[in-house]
């Protein structure tokens, strides 16, 4: 993992943490593989800066949004699937 010094590579962080943290009891077949892929997201957006690691944390915002509209004691039809932009 880079080093992060930042205040904004801390952000990064969190909400990526947050993310998993929904990911992991988000009711879902393919739970692992969208925990897989978030990891891969922030290596990939941790070395980010300025706008486009702005833009990376809206995104992980955003699918963490769409995990939090899926209570984690009901099971779905639909499957969500994080991809990143």
């Amino acid at each position: 993992h880079p080093r992060m010094t930042s205040r904004a590579s801390w952000a990064v962080l969190h909400q990526y943490r947050r993310l998993l943290k929904a990911a992991r009891v988000y009711p879902s077949k393919n739970r692992a593989s969208m925990v897989a892929e978030i990891r891969s997201a922030y290596r990939e957006d941790a070395i980010l800066e300025g706008d486009r690691a702005r833009a990376a944390l809206d995104q992980a915002k955003e699918a963490e949004a769409q995990l939090a509209r899926f209570p984690a004691d009901e099971v779905f039809q639909q499957d969500f699937e994080y991809q990143q932009r």
